[in-house]
């Protein structure tokens, strides 16, 4: 996507989500809104005045309310004149008082400030619930005796992003004896693709009964099928289970008896509100012992193998 679609796109996002918290985000507004629809009954010239009139204000105000309750944008100090005077030229057709380098740059260091911002909050959040998960019998892992680094993988097998970045962390597993994987089986798709929830409830129950190697076969194979972005099937799950030498009748009957399902859902319920994930994959790349702030890395999305080795040296470091 180029900058100007970037830009474009988020104040379409902007105004969107302005209009909508506008219609319902407290009691008062609901009565505003209701009133304003209630008492336009003609398509007179005046009312209609007042209606573009208070839409234009509605949008405005939407638009300052997003950036003083975002907690990422908030702290950030913007000049509230400033984004008044960029609006008014933005909306009136008017070129950027300032350059199309100076534009890039500033959008530049604000999405990196809060990038970071948001970043170092997510490995705060992180480090208060990663012993629970890595203790977690039903957290899949690699067999690593002692591992220095673990790469704690998030993960849908859905999700065409993290079938591309399962090469890139298979080369981490090759390159380096001492870093251990933990498959979060995080299911995002679920609720409209549910072959994402079965496909982690039986990987979660293969490790349980079979261990680490029949696992990340199972791993591998449903991610080799290419069925992706809402292509997965049952019986293709079914298949691989198979292949990975798994009884498919004993593996239902533990997702039953150890609550698979539930777990999963908590599991999906800390990722959002704990760690505020937003998407798949979602990768933190940590020691083994001894995580703190300036060891631990999150990677949001998909990434190149180069980015994870420089994850994996500031861990062991």
């Amino acid at each position: 996507m180029t900058k100007k679609k970037l830009l474009k796109a988020l104040a379409i996002a902007i105004i969107t989500t302005s209009l909508v918290a506008c219609s319902g985000s407290s009691d008062n507004n609901d009565e505003t809104t209701s009133s304003v629809a209630i008492s336009t009954p003609t398509a007179n010239e005046s009312n209609v005045d007042n209606v573009k009139s208070d839409a234009s204000y509605t949008i405005g105000y939407g638009m300052g309310s997003h950036i003083t309750q975002d907690p990422n944008l908030k702290d950030y100090g913007f000049n509230s004149d400033k984004v008044i005077a960029g609006f008014e030229d933005a909306i009136n057709g008017k070129k950027p008082a300032i350059s199309q380098e100076t534009i890039d740059k500033s959008m530049k260091e604000l999405r990196d400030s809060l990038m970071q911002k948001m970043s170092a909050e997510q490995v705060t959040n992180f480090l208060k619930v990663k012993d629970s998960i890595y203790n977690s019998d039903l957290t899949p892992k690699t067999d690593i005796k002692d591992p220095a680094v673990v790469i704690y993988e998030f993960f849908d097998y859905q999700c065409m992003y993290c079938s591309k970045v399962a090469p890139e962390i298979e080369k981490a597993i090759v390159n380096h004896k001492d870093v251990q994987v933990a498959f979060v089986e995080f299911p995002i798709f679920g609720q409209r693709a549910p072959a994402s929830e079965y496909a982690a409830e039986v990987g979660t129950a293969i490790y349980k009964i079979y261990g680490a190697k029949a696992y990340v076969k199972y791993h591998n194979g449903i991610f080799a099928t290419g069925e992706d972005e809402g292509k997965l099937k049952n019986s293709t799950i079914d298949n691989v289970a198979k292949s990975a030498g798994a009884d498919i009748t004993k593996v239902k009957q533990v997702i039953k008896n150890n609550k698979i399902s539930e777990h999963l859902q908590d599991t999906l319920e800390m990722g959002f509100k704990d760690l505020e994930i937003q998407g798949t994959p979602f990768l933190v790349i940590a020691p083994a012992e001894k995580a703190d702030d300036s060891n631990t890395t999150i990677i949001g999305g998909y990434t190149q193998y180069s980015n994870i080795e420089e994850a994996i040296a500031k861990a062991k470091a």
